[in-house]
């Protein structure tokens, strides 16, 4: 067992954040492939994410997550994504781990506000860099 930031106890396990709530892994989205076999299975690690998920996260690097493996350098890489729109991902995860305290928020509602609105541009653009390779999901 384990304990949450509220104090209740947790089983032992993998849990992810979505809007301040923990959620145990069973809860996660499943990743779903294009190989009709594998979906819906862990089998889909092998075959790689056609869902990717865009959220903050300490230490993350780019806020952009696959549900089973993947998300290293290759991985990011075999995205083709732009120079311009990773140094953009890279930077708002960077501001983020800068302003963003978990007990008190951000320091000013204009700083939260401008914060979101940088999110809200780097996700349409990560979409449309994406295509039709990959649906990504918004977990912020």
């Amino acid at each position: 067992m384990s304990a949450a930031d509220d104090g209740r106890e947790l089983p032992d396990g993998m849990y992810a954040m979505r809007g301040g709530r923990i959620i145990p892994e069973s809860r996660v989205p499943i990743v779903w492939t294009q190989d009709p076999a594998a979906r819906g299975s862990r089998a889909a690690e092998s075959v790689g994410p056609t869902r990717l998920r865009f959220f903050l996260d300490w230490g993350g690097g780019i806020p952009i997550w696959w549900d089973f493996g993947g998300g290293g350098d290759d991985d990011i890489a075999a995205l083709g994504l732009s120079d311009r729109l990773l140094e953009g991902l890279r930077a708002w995860q960077l501001d983020w781990e800068r302003d963003f305290d978990i007990d008190t928020g951000f320091p000013t509602p204009e700083l939260e506000r401008i914060h979101w609105q940088t999110g809200d541009e780097l996700l349409a653009r990560l979409r449309a860099e994406v295509g039709d390779r990959a649906v990504v999901l918004d977990e912020r």
